[in-house]
């Protein structure tokens, strides 16, 4: 069979590969709008366009046809075995989460540390997430990933890993850069940071204690793609990228579980850059307070009017005036830079559908 040519991807393929792969292969035509899959189905097939284009639309996850031109290869995900496709797990677990797993983005800024307390949000609950606690002196502490992995692999995990502290400010890792080290934190919080020329770091991502820095080593790519800062105190487990490198190569059930993490976050992020566009100051405001309040596990922050404008990318005022009607609603109590949680089912209310479908990807793939 002739290799098509036409699709990047594909002819970057080592020879033996497309030798395996290219028999698995129709080539489709693909109209303009045809909707590929919707968020949540089950893929039936992946496509490789050619002089297509696929665009990923943010509010429903939705992958559809944006400018048709001819076809694209696909390979079906239940074709016989006599193909010698190459078997992808898609059965990822559909198990129940208590903790939310992602913040709304927020800026690189200097300011000084969170104040962060105990677990408020699950009082004497079994999970993960009531036991977890990010002081740094707190005698248990959880990292989500790591308590989802088989026990022997955590085993495994736990010998390569050393406790560390991570310090408000500290810069983990650059873009560009090799990465060294990996990070599953246990109590600190760290900020992916990206830049724009002209403009200020925003963050387009936080690594709390459901997560970890390093997943896409997963993938083969050994460098950073953002820049990673602490904006949390407190302890992580540090793992060599080698040894991570040698784990995921010697353990399938590690390799399932941060890949399940890596879509978790993509979805995340996609879900972020929609409601940036299209909500109001307020709705992302009171989806961002939830997101804090769920890493945080207490009812008060150290968050000033500007370090909130900054991180939402608005002006002050505006911070102000939806800050104001939270508080005039008795769901937040706002003084000199402390914000204290009054009701969190208001905030639920005042927010976008974002942070339940954000929430709802690590509730699906996560027990």
């Amino acid at each position: 069979m002739q290799a098509p040519q036409e699709n990047h991807l594909l002819a970057a393929l080592a020879p033996a590969v497309q030798a395996r792969l290219f028999p698995a292969l129709e080539f489709v035509a693909m109209p303009l709008g045809m909707a590929l899959y919707e968020s949540g189905d089950a893929l039936r097939y992946v496509y490789f366009p050619t002089d297509s284009i696929v665009s990923l639309l943010g509010d429903r996850s939705t992958a559809a046809v944006s400018a048709p031109r001819t076809a694209a290869h696909k390979r079906s995900l239940t074709a016989p075995r006599r193909a010698q496709r190459y078997v992808l797990d898609l059965n990822g677990c559909r198990r129940c989460v208590h903790q939310r797993t992602e913040r709304a983005a927020i800026g690189g800024y200097s300011r000084p540390p969170m104040h962060f307390e105990h677990c408020s949000c699950h009082p004497g609950a079994g999970c993960a997430v009531g036991r977890t606690m990010v002081d740094a002196q707190a005698p248990v502490l959880v990292n989500r990933l790591i308590a989802d992995l088989s026990g022997a692999d955590r085993a495994a995990v736990l010998r390569g890993c050393r406790t560390v502290d991570l310090e408000f400010g500290t810069v983990l890792c650059e873009p560009e850069q090799t990465l060294r080290d990996v990070y599953f934190p246990l109590g600190a919080l760290i900020s992916l940071v990206t830049t724009v020329v002209g403009r200020p770091p925003l963050e387009m991502g936080m690594i709390g204690n459901e997560g970890m820095l390093g997943a896409s080593l997963l993938l083969g790519v050994n460098v950073a793609p953002l820049q990673a800062v602490v904006q949390g105190p407190g302890t992580a487990l540090r793992m060599t990228a080698a040894q991570l490198r040698r784990e995921l190569g010697a353990r399938a059930g590690l390799r399932a579980t941060l890949g399940r993490y890596l879509f978790v976050l993509t979805a995340q992020l996609t879900q972020s850059a929609a409601c940036t566009r299209f909500h109001e100051v307020d709705e992302r405001l009171a989806r961002w307070l939830l997101m804090t309040h769920d890493r945080a596990h207490a009812d008060h922050f150290h968050l000033t009017h500007q370090f909130l404008a900054d991180m939402l990318g608005v002006q002050r005022s505006a911070v102000t005036i939806a800050a104001g009607a939270l508080q005039k609603k008795k769901i937040i109590r706002y003084v000199r830079g402390e914000i204290f949680v009054l009701s969190r089912k208001g905030l639920e209310t005042a927010s976008c559908a974002c942070y339940a479908a954000q929430a709802d990807h690590y509730r699906r793939l996560f027990k």
